[in-house]
């Protein structure tokens, strides 16, 4: 008995490789969304919403932080994304914090600066938020992170050109605010 062939038209191909794309994308952007590790943003209803806000109006919109019993928020425009999560007093990592002693948007609304507290003593280490990365980077003296009292922490501030002063201490560049001398 003799197999029957189908012919393979270019129509034919042109469907196998159509659908070949459409499963390649659909595998792709399930693998993506489903390894992005990253914080994700959501919406809340910050009505009942008890704690600390800073505001500051940018490009980005209305940059605030908020703090809650559940962590540190950054919000922007309708978004909201938190930044350092309350966590438990056993091996707190960062990205977790005991408390947030202070927290402080640039005053172009670009970058938000907090010192987070990761135990019982009274110090903090710096972080930087910046908005249009959607990064945080740790405030490092060379390759030491910045730690410091939390009275130090209350008193650092932003200067108009984006240089953070911390206890005194300027930042190497506005750019880069995160690197200290």
């Amino acid at each position: 008995m003799k197999k029957k062939t189908v012919p393979v038209t270019d129509h034919t191909k042109a469907i196998l490789i159509g659908l070949a794309y459409l499963i390649g994308f659909t595998t792709a952007y399930i693998a993506f969304e489903l390894n992005d590790v990253s914080p994700k943003y959501f919406e809340e209803d910050n009505s009942q919403s008890e704690g600390r806000v800073v505001q500051q109006a940018s490009a980005y919109g209305a940059v605030e932080t908020i703090v809650t019993d559940e962590g540190l928020f950054v919000t922007n425009g309708e978004r909201q994304r938190i930044i350092s999560a309350k966590g438990s007093e056993e091996d707190l990592e960062f990205g977790f914090h005991r408390e947030v002693v202070s927290s402080s948007v640039s005053l172009d609304g670009t970058m938000v600066h907090y010192c987070a507290s990761m135990d019982d003593s009274d110090s903090c280490y710096h972080f930087i938020y910046v908005v249009s990365e959607d990064m945080v980077y740790p405030v490092k003296n060379k390759e030491n992170l910045v730690m410091s009292d939390n009275a130090v922490a209350k008193s650092s501030f932003w200067l108009p050109d984006n240089t953070l002063s911390i206890g005194g201490v300027l930042s190497l560049s506005s750019s880069t605010p995160w690197l200290m001398p």
